[in-house]
């Protein structure tokens, strides 16, 4: 029996773990964090993201911030933790100019949608594939 209630306890370690696998994180500060994960995402990748969140004004030193970059094929998926009572129209709009510039800036263009999350990284608003600015 007793080995029966130990199976069951790492199989709930195991799916729980599953459930939070947010990626590898980068994180050279002690309030904003980006994960990666997927198809050719590196350290340098998130980075390269931080770098220029962090130069557009998006990570500033008084506010924690997360975002996750998760690549499948050729896509790139960047997924903002964010409060979901401050989204409105006007705020997925400035989202969706803001991915344009990241996507040109950080991910050369490549296909790119934008997802805000809560703190789970549970998806509340996809805002959808994103151009790169300047099209």
């Amino acid at each position: 029996m007793k080995i029966l209630q130990l199976l069951a306890l790492c199989a709930c370690i195991f799916v729980f773990i599953g459930c939070t696998n947010y990626g590898k994180k980068y994180s050279p500060d002690k309030t904003h964090e980006v994960y990666y994960k997927g198809d050719g995402v590196d350290e340098a990748t998130a980075s390269k993201l931080f770098d220029f969140l962090k130069a557009n004004s998006y990570f500033v030193a008084d506010h924690g911030a997360t975002v996750q970059i998760n690549k499948v094929k050729d896509t790139f998926h960047l997924s903002f933790v964010y409060d979901e009572k401050m989204v409105d129209a006007d705020r997925e709009a400035k989202f969706m100019s803001f991915g344009g510039q990241i996507d040109r800036n950080v991910f050369g263009g490549a296909p790119m949608t934008i997802k805000l999350c809560d703190e789970n990284m549970k998806m509340f608003k996809n805002i959808g594939y994103v151009r790169p600015s300047g099209e």
